[in-house]
């Protein structure tokens, strides 16, 4: 009864408004264009870039447009020397008032940077999807994007990265929970604009008066599952969703980790283990980063350090807001500088590849990394 009363709730309308119907067009047709074709890297010449409109199947196996039960999803395939081969996959979950073909140019920045394969969920009733969004109709979209990527691009789990922006960050961290809930979690979960849940958002925006609107979307709940390090992307001045959501995501989710890194290496009161939470923040011209890690702990009984999952704020600038910033400044700089510190050689190449990435991606899209906007990139085929 209570998911009916989710999925028909006039409350979609308000949280969904990027629908096909609400705008009346879609950014690309049945086929990708514009934006499927293969193209050249902006940072590596001998790699391209496949991009296409893919349908998938609710258990994430391919499928064809003609299956009632596909969606599609904008894929970008990082092919090197004509082969598929990416070091890791990202999947992510776009904002409520953006489709998933708008979201290709910046699709393929994290390929870039990443040297990725990279798989962007389309919601139903977005695009050219069918169905209508909901709660239950978002996740399952996500949910069958993971499972592509799994299954039929073959993908290890720990190598998948996990991004949604805005709205999207509900279905992410939804994702990451259930991957780690599993015993395979992520890569890294990143969220750029997060929020504690959809009612909480209401609460904040309307009043009291929103607490009777069914929950949706409980990011702090599930946040606190995710086993894997989670890099929070806010802007102070947000209009939409108050920094707050961010800074208490951060807070919460780095004890709850900390208690439960404790417990697993200090079980029943035995000696060693951590003792405390430490937290710092540092500032700069471009925005700060707080983070809140568990000290190292004693040996794990293979006699490898154990290290807890972490959890960091990046503040963006002072000229961003919920829908002004610049992708790459404010978004991919901090999220491949993050997951290069947390996850080892396993995802990107270090801090100078990332560097070069990054200026070649900008000099690319005609713009320097620090101006600012949320411009497409223009692309020349090959």
């Amino acid at each position: 009864m209570l998911a009916w009363l989710k999925t028909h709730s006039f409350v979609n309308a308000f949280a969904f408004p990027g629908t096909r119907k609400a705008r009346g067009v879609s950014s690309y047709d049945v086929h990708g264009v514009p934006f499927a074709g293969t193209r050249k890297s902006a940072t590596q010449n001998d790699v391209a870039q496949n991009m296409q409109l893919v349908w998938i199947a609710s258990d994430g196996a391919p499928s064809v447009m003609s299956d009632m039960d596909a969606l599609p999803a904008v894929l970008v395939e990082r092919k090197e020397a004509g082969k598929s081969r990416a070091r890791c996959a990202v999947c992510i979950a776009h904002g409520n008032a953006c489709d998933a073909g708008e979201m290709a140019a910046e699709a393929a920045l994290w390929s870039d940077a990443l040297d990725a394969h990279v798989l962007v969920a389309e919601y139903p009733g977005y695009g050219v999807a069918t169905g209508q969004p909901s709660e239950a109709s978002v996740d399952a979209a996500v949910n069958a994007v993971y499972a592509f990527l799994k299954t039929h691009l073959q993908v290890p789990p720990q190598r998948i990265v996990v991004f949604g922006r805005s709205i999207g960050t509900g279905p992410a961290t939804a994702l990451a929970a259930a991957m780690s809930q599993a015993g395979t979690p992520p890569a890294a979960l990143l969220l750029h604009a997060p929020y504690l849940s959809i009612r909480q958002l209401a609460v904040d925006l309307f009043g009291a008066i929103a607490n009777v609107l069914l929950q949706r979307w409980d990011t702090l709940r599930n946040a606190r599952q995710v086993r894997a390090p989670v890099l929070l992307m806010h802007a102070e001045a947000d209009q939409i969703i108050p920094y707050s959501h961010a800074k208490r995501l951060c807070d919460d989710v780095a004890s709850r980790h900390a208690e439960a890194f404790a417990a697993k290496t200090n079980p029943a009161g035995s000696p060693g283990g951590i003792s405390n939470v430490t937290c710092t923040r540092s500032r700069s011209s471009r925005g700060s980063s707080s983070s809140c890690t568990s000290p190292v702990s004693d040996e794990g009984g293979d006699g490898m350090m154990i290290m807890p999952p972490v959890c960091e704020l990046h503040t963006q600038g002072e000229e961003c807001n919920h829908n002004e910033y610049d992708i790459v400044r404010d978004v991919l700089i901090p999220s491949v500088s993050f997951l290069k510190k947390h996850s080892g050689n396993s995802i990107g190449r270090g801090a100078k590849h990332i560097a070069l990435n990054a200026a070649a991606v900008a000099a690319a899209s005609g713009r320097s990394t620090t101006a600012g906007g949320n411009n497409a990139l223009p692309w020349a085929k090959q």
